[in-house]
């Protein structure tokens, strides 16, 4: 696939009907041409040129229409590099992979076969094929082990997977080798590390050793979005820990401070919860609309009209109730986080036997199958 400079002088004799002796009037025996074209000499660059001129000559220019002399010089290595820079794209991985990874393993070249194997572990993260998505990151891992290649992001990201799979303690796991491989670290991906074990740790059941991680995200100022998400994350764990009061102090605290305002959606949002928690429907409504002015993403908005949702069912408002749970149901079922799809499917029911509509409650459960 990727010749030597000798093999390349081969392949252009035999197209030409070049013998070994033509080159002699060049300053070439046969015998040197022989031991070019089976590697066991080699140019140096000024030979490389006279080779070049030689061979243009001999073609009678047909030659140079093939190679340039920087073309003709490459290593089989360097070919390789260029090829696999040239074929490092989601489309050439999902149908050619093993091609890919045959060459880049060949000749040990392990960076372009890592970039290629995360391209393809993220696309099946974004169709929601996390198994799949950790079967590359996995691969990728692999091939950083060859390399001085740090591979504590895979290992973050395998634990992002396994999160989206409910699979907590599989997601700790990957979160604490990424933790090792960035003991020495700072920046973002150390504090995404430890907000993502926070999470999951929280979402296992576990808010003491939640709250250990969130509040070392809390104490640094070198990633204001980690520590901003962090206020979040801890009103959630200190909701979950029947400490409400607490909760809304900690979102009270960043709402009125909010040094990083993308986040200040989900605080209302968070705020609104745990307003509906208690039975407070109507200050929960009124933090709803203000996350929902402040909210732009699709998916996000879709969570929070849930909720919307969700109220105007306790409050009896049926049609006001249904029309927003058809509406969202979709990117739901696609987009939200499980102990979402949870809280979803059970008030979408709740309200269905209330109202002893049998036929969606049947169309629910295939919905959701």
């Amino acid at each position: 696939m990727f010749l030597t400079i000798g093999e390349k002088i081969r392949q252009v004799r035999k197209q030409y009907g070049l013998k070994q002796v033509a080159f002699e009037s060049f300053g070439f025996s046969r015998n040197y041409i022989s031991m070019l074209e089976t590697n066991k000499r080699s140019l140096n660059e000024e030979m490389k040129q006279l080779m070049y001129d030689a061979l243009d000559q001999l073609t009678n220019g047909l030659f140079k229409e093939n190679y340039t002399y920087e073309q003709f010089c490459l290593t089989p290595e360097q070919q390789a590099e260029i090829w696999l820079e040239e074929h490092c794209t989601l489309e050439y991985g999902l149908s050619d992979y093993e091609i890919f990874n045959e060459v880049a393993t060949k000749y040990e070249l392990f960076q372009p076969l890592i970039n290629l194997n995360e391209k393809i572990a993220i696309h099946y993260y974004t169709t929601r094929d996390h198994q799949r998505s950790n079967e590359y990151f996995l691969k990728a891992i692999s091939y950083c082990n060859q390399t001085d290649i740090n591979p504590a992001k895979y290992y973050n990201l395998v634990g992002v997977n396994f999160n989206q799979l409910g699979q907590y303690k599989d997601a700790i796991a990957q979160y604490k080798i990424a933790s090792y491989f960035l003991s020495e670290e700072t920046g973002s991906l150390k504090y995404k590390n430890l907000y993502d074990m926070s999470t999951s740790y929280l979402y296992d059941g576990d808010c003491e050793q939640s709250l250990i991680y969130i509040d070392e995200i809390m104490n640094q100022n070198e990633d204001i979005m980690a520590k901003g998400s962090s206020y979040l994350l801890k009103g959630m764990i200190l909701q979950k820990q029947n400490k409400d009061e607490e909760a809304k102090k900690i979102l009270l605290e960043f709402i009125e401070n909010p040094f990083c305002p993308p986040i200040l959606g989900h605080a209302y949002h968070n705020l609104a919860y745990l307003e509906y928690n208690n039975g407070f429907y109507e200050e929960a409504l009124k933090y709803l609309d203000l996350s929902l002015k402040y909210r732009e993403n699709y998916s996000h908005n879709s969570v929070t009209n849930s909720i919307v949702g969700e109220i105007n069912y306790r409050l009896k408002k049926y049609e006001e109730a249904k029309s927003i749970f058809n509406e969202i149901k979709r990117d739901i079922f696609t987009s939200a986080h499980m102990d979402q799809k949870e809280d979803f499917i059970t008030w979408g029911l709740q309200m269905y036997l209330d109202l002893k509509d049998f036929d969606s409650i049947k169309s629910l459960f295939e919905e959701v199958k």
